[in-house]
């Protein structure tokens, strides 16, 4: 994998965390000039649908990040921004993006943010990056702290964007998916695909 890497050049690669489709790890990147996360995606879910769209989502916010900040666009600077793709031939695929300093949960796990100032921030971008989703016709429906990335300053970015829109509305993880589905979740799939 690393001599992977390094031919797309990518220097200096260390672990971040693992999932269920592949895994983070953090590299220098000479074109990008700085440290990046590499989202990997391992080879046999390379073709899946979560994957592709994933990928379909990812370059639509490219798009949007490119375009002249205003206020119709003001809350894409909370979205993941993807800087490009990288085809990992049979290894698999991978995102690459700017590097945060850490996620949301691990904040949370070490008690840090005690400052209402700090917090409120945070969930003011936060809502400012759904509203931004929202007005682009997109729910993320796996949002929890540990989608949610944040750099030295604090400022959050939603990521994994492999569920958004999906029709399918039981994904994401149990205990945040939206209570109307968990309560009565065949009639919210029929709701949902009325759309």
């Amino acid at each position: 994998m690393i001599a992977v890497l390094q031919v797309n050049g990518f220097t200096d690669p260390s672990k971040v965390s693992h999932g269920g489709f592949g895994g983070v790890l953090k590299a220098r990147c000479q074109k990008e000039k700085g440290r990046v996360a590499i989202k990997i995606c391992i080879a046999e879910d390379k073709h899946s649908d979560a994957h592709r769209h994933e990928k379909t989502i990812l370059e639509k916010l490219k798009v949007w990040h490119s375009q002249k900040p205003g206020p119709d666009n003001d809350g894409v600077q909370y979205v993941m921004k993807l800087l490009r793709t990288v085809d990992l031939k049979v290894m698999g695929s991978a995102f690459c993006m700017p590097l945060s300093c850490c996620d949301l949960q691990k904040m949370i796990d070490v008690g840090g943010f005690k400052s209402f100032k700090v917090r409120h921030g945070i969930y003011k971008r936060l809502l400012k990056g759904l509203a931004f989703l929202h007005s682009k016709d997109l729910a993320h429906r796996d949002l929890k702290p540990l989608n949610i990335l944040l750099d030295e300053d604090c400022k959050p970015c939603i990521t994994d964007f492999g569920l958004c829109n999906m029709t399918n509305a039981m994904n994401g993880t149990p205990g945040y998916r939206a209570p109307e589905t968990e309560a009565a979740p065949d009639r919210y799939l029929d709701l949902a695909q009325m759309k």
